[in-house]
């Protein structure tokens, strides 16, 4: 069975968004990512949007179920990347956004 890598983002909040991370054959994308996770994943901090390294089958839809993530308690964007550089330039603007610098 051959696999494809994909990257996604999502939002961390809690050690339960890691539960929803492992069903879906995720890890974080780079060391900044991991690094992000980890600091939103502690009591008290403020929820992060990870890069996250999904792999897929090379048959299969390669784009997350907002629904599934969401009933983990977690937001997704719905789209899959095929590199971090994409992602990482989504992830970007949808900071840029939220924050009213846009």
């Amino acid at each position: 069975m051959t696999y494809r890598k994909v990257f996604i983002i999502a939002q961390v909040h809690s050690t339960y968004c890691a539960e929803m991370m492992r069903y879906d054959t995720c890890c974080p994308a780079s060391e900044e990512d991991a690094f992000l996770m980890i600091n939103a994943m502690r009591p008290g901090n403020k929820a992060e949007w990870v890069i996250f390294k999904r792999f897929v089958r090379q048959d299969t839809i390669k784009e997350p179920s907002v629904g599934r993530w969401k009933s983990f308690n977690m937001c997704c964007l719905p789209k899959a990347y095929n590199c971090y550089e994409a992602a990482e330039a989504a992830r970007d603007e949808l900071l840029k956004s939220r924050s009213g610098r846009g």
